[in-house]
């Protein structure tokens, strides 16, 4: 059989289908019950093939060599890590189906799907090798051209040249941004403008962006700042890092003061301030929840106290008798209360009933996910959260070291509080939601970058075995996306391709018959065309914030303090900011289930805009017509449908990344000896 040969746009087209969808696919199967058994190393495993190579890839490669973090044992991924893990996928925690609304929970699993395809279509396809976009190495930073192109060439030069080393080396001599070369400059205000699109979106359009900023200042205001800045002003480290954990860590109940004086045994029971914070932020709106339950129960419309108690039932029963619900509503198209009444033999609901069972379902799931969070990871015996922070801060032992004599930690955690304090003004007060632009969050950024130069100068300067371990790390973490020859380097003069993949994909398409291999092909196409699309829609999307929040020609020192970001009008553009990602992120989201709400239908979609402004602190003027451009953003809305290719490669897809990861040699490349 002669192999289907991909041009480079059709290549590039075809792993961009499939990482999207296994990306998802994977971290979606993380709730399943031994989900991680079926992976690899660290994990414990059961000897069957790795059903999660996309994450298991980057995982080893990158997070398990961290400096610090590789001197772990085993048993913290295997016996922490994994165990807690275990116990969420255990509890069954709700979806967003019945619920009614996109949670806090399915915001982070399809951020992360989003943000992790990219690294993994270069680690698995590499990153090809191109000349730079200019030869005379010049770039505005107030011009977004040269800003787009400064960062393509930066990718470049770390990937294939030094400019890592470089950068180590002069961030040892100087906190100043403008010491360092205009092509680093100019990369950096891109990547400043990509991370404040991305908390603009995340805070402000996602529909529990709010919520998420409302639960971030209730535990910023439990963290005991001033006693963590005196314990990191000790001068001997073990004292510190001892107090510190005391701080965090100490239980306060009547055992642990028993126990301090010899009476009775060492145990579990009881919480510490991390877990009180974390009790504290899952718990914040408890009571609201409880009081819009008891105004339904009094509410003469709202379902009988016997449907209720099916409702009630039904979360009792197990995954599969979920899921057979989730399935039958939506087959049927009509509200899951109904299904649910129907396959337990409860009273019909009446139309005026429908609304109040919906709303009685989604806070009551509510109250029981924050029950089943709070029991793995605050009341479980044994305390595998206490247990796993204490293991991770033993092997962090030479990184703290050594960051304890390089750096002023007090007035770090110092620069951090200020720029939480910041951030956190953007969080909704009374009645009132947030309205911030993509440049308040520019602006805020800009505002605080100094401190993060000053804390990156003394590691280099004053910590030059530190600035190593990181320096190597990341060194090694450039080559995993190198593309070695010519033969993988398949891509054109504009880097399309899929790289080190191609000849799998092309092996794997010529094995459907030819109908199958047309659909494919003519998907792939499609995707092509929106794909050049989407990058053109997100370069002028950069060209907007950079015209409008342009680098500052001299870059002034900015002293942090407690008092609120200082913001002027931004020019107004309710719709997300730069970064191609973010169109992805919005396609899961559009593309999640929520019960219907009407008795005949339709199935809601996380792009419906009664869907979109469901979040629990409702949103009004800017911030909510942000909400609804991101939803009904055409360039989201108007991408090709690619089910028939996903349907028929799907799974070919993963046995190709489960073969690449077992030829790949990341591992025994990024594995370096302990830290002494």
């Amino acid at each position: 059989m002669t192999t289907t040969q991909l041009s480079p746009s059709q290549a590039q087209a075809l792993l961009a289908i499939l990482s999207h969808h296994e990306a998802y696919q994977e971290i979606r199967d993380l709730r399943f019950p031994g989900a991680l058994s079926r992976s690899g190393s660290p994990f414990k495993t059961n000897g069957e093939p790795n059903e999660m190579p996309l994450l298991h890839g980057l995982f080893s490669s990158f997070f398990v060599p961290l400096p610090g973090l590789r001197g772990v044992t085993p048993d913290f991924y295997q016996a922490k890590c994994q165990e807690i893990i275990e116990e969420f996928a255990k509890a069954d925690l709700s979806e967003s189906y019945e619920a009614g609304y996109i949670g806090i929970r399915k915001t982070l699993a399809t951020a992360a799907a989003a943000l992790i395809e990219a690294p993994a279509r270069g680690y698995y396809g590499g990153f090809p090798k191109k000349e730079l976009s200019r030869i005379d190495p010049v770039y505005d930073t107030s011009n977004p051209e040269d800003v787009v192109g400064a960062f393509q060439d930066f990718l470049q030069k770390v990937v294939y040249g030094t400019l890592l080393d470089e950068m180590f080396v002069k961030a040892a001599e100087s906190d100043n941004l403008e010491d360092h070369d205009l092509m680093v400059q100019a990369a950096h205000e891109y990547i400043l403008v990509i991370l404040a699109s991305f908390l603009h979106y995340i805070l402000i359009i996602t529909p529990e962006g709010q919520t998420m900023l409302t639960m971030m200042k209730q535990a910023n205001a439990l963290i005991p700042y001033t006693a963590i800045r005196q314990t990191l002003k000790i001068g001997n480290v073990a004292t510190m890092i001892n107090a510190m954990m005391k701080l965090i860590l100490t239980k306060m109940t009547l055992n642990s003061v028993t126990t301090f004086l010899g009476i009775t045994n060492a145990s579990d029971a009881g919480w510490n301030l991390l877990q009180t914070i974390i009790w504290t932020v899952v718990n914040w709106d408890t009571n609201n929840l409880k009081s819009r339950i008891s105004e339904i129960e009094k509410n003469s419309a709202g379902p009988t106290q016997s449907q209720r108690d099916i409702l009630l039932a039904y979360m009792e029963k197990d995954r599969l008798e979920h899921e057979k619900c989730r399935i039958m509503s939506e087959a049927k198209s009509e509200p899951i209360v109904v299904t649910i009444m129907e396959e337990y033999g409860g009273e019909e609901l009446s139309e005026k009933q429908m609304p109040l069972a919906l709303d009685f379902l989604s806070a009551k799931v509510s109250l029981q996910d924050r029950k089943k969070i709070i029991a793995v990871l605050c009341s479980g015996q044994p305390d595998l959260l206490t247990q796993a922070v204490r293991e991770c801060v033993a092997a962090y032992d030479p990184v703290i070291r050594a960051l304890h004599k390089a750096v002023d930690l007090s007035g770090t955690v110092s620069d951090f509080q200020a720029f939480l304090d910041d951030l956190l003004a953007f969080a909704p007060s009374g009645k009132n939601s947030a309205n911030a632009s993509v440049g308040d969050f520019v602006r805020l950024l800009r505002k605080h970058q100094k401190s993060c130069h000053r804390f990156i100068h003394q590691v280099c300067k004053n910590g030059p075995e530190l600035s190593t371990w990181y320096k190597e790390y990341a060194r090694a973490s450039a080559s995993q996306f190198r593309v070695n020859d010519q033969k993988e380097n398949t891509t054109d003069a504009n880097g399309s391709g899929a790289g080190k993949l191609t000849s799998q994909l092309e092996h794997a398409i010529s094995q459907l018959p030819e109908k199958q291999r047309d659909q494919v092909l003519a998907e792939c196409d499609a995707f092509a065309a929106y794909h050049a699309h989407l990058a053109t829609t997100s370069k002028s999307d950069m060209i907007f914030e950079v015209k409008h929040e342009p680098a500052p020609k001299k870059l002034k020192r900015v002293f942090t303090s407690s008092k609120p970001v200082t913001r002027e009008p931004s020019p107004t553009r309710p719709s997300p900011g730069p970064g191609m990602f973010l169109r992805r992120w919005q396609a899961y989201l559009n593309a999640t289930a929520i019960t219907p709400a009407q008795p005949s239908g339709p199935v809601r979609y996380g792009g419906d805009i009664d869907v979109v402004t469901a979040g629990r602190i409702p949103k009004s003027g800017a911030a909510k017509e942000a909400q609804i451009q991101a939803a009904e953003d055409t360039e989201v809305k108007d991408a090709p449908n690619c089910s028939r290719t996903i349907e028929l490669l799907a799974v070919q897809f993963r046995e190709i990344l489960r073969q690449a990861s077992h030829a790949s040699p990341a591992e025994a490349e990024l594995v370096k000896p302990e830290i002494k």
